[in-house]
């Protein structure tokens, strides 16, 4: 799981969004709401929006979303706690379906979910070759590592063959004596933590404990 930012509001919902909860506020207390009204949120535009905020990964898990099971739109406080909120864009965001249906109608103001956009998740979880895991006494990073079962055997296994594959680049990078060679994979290394990258919270970690590359130096170097 990484830090994520919200893009602006799509304008399908900032034109439509009132219109949206007085009818879904009207029929949600007299009767069953229609399909096509409760499921405003997943409108082309906010969906497409939400999938370049999230680089088309799972907000939690961090793996690719297919084409082929296009992801859920989810609502990170359930709607079934906080009906209010089912067309609020803060409260939106992409899940895998795994992801989704793990979580379910979790909520504990005490003990929450790590929220991605609110949340700086290094500080709650930590990488350990494909394991994601829950820093030493922290309830809300175990909270997230049980409750959307982070270390499930389809993860295990998609993290695990990443991490094969920049092995590779960080042998080279270490055995590397020409400097504009070496230059060249440490670029590869970097681009390979990008926040498009799947599983790069767990790639990051796995090249800083082999190599001898500063992450946040050479963001600073970028930004200056």
């Amino acid at each position: 799981m990484i830090s994520l930012e919200k893009l602006d509001t799509p304008n399908i919902l900032i034109q439509n969004k009132e219109n949206w909860d007085e009818q879904y506020e009207r029929f949600r207390n007299g009767e069953d709401v229609p399909k096509n009204i409760k499921t405003k949120y997943r409108e082309t535009e906010i969906k497409e929006t939400i999938k370049l905020e999230t680089h088309d990964k799972c907000a939690y898990c961090e793996c690719k979303v297919p084409h082929s099971q296009p992801g859920d739109i989810e609502h990170i406080i359930p709607k079934s706690v906080d009906p209010t909120l089912i067309f609020e864009w803060s409260n939106l965001t992409l899940s895998c379906r795994t992801c989704n249906h793990s979580k379910h109608t979790y909520y504990d103001p005490e003990v929450p979910l790590i929220n991605p956009y609110n949340h700086n998740p290094e500080d709650h979880l930590e990488a350990t070759g494909p394991l994601v895991l829950a820093k030493t006494g922290d309830n809300i990073g175990e909270t997230a590592q049980t409750i959307l079962r982070l270390n499930r055997n389809a993860l295990l296994e998609q993290r695990a063959e990443r991490i094969l594959k920049v092995k590779k680049l960080i042998d080279q990078y270490l055995i590397e004596d020409d400097s504009t060679r070496k230059r060249l994979l440490k670029i590869q290394l970097l681009q390979e933590v990008e926040p498009d990258k799947e599983f790069s919270f767990v790639i990051k970690k796995f090249i800083s404990v082999k190599t001898d590359i500063d992450f946040e130096e050479e963001k600073r170097k970028i930004e200056n």
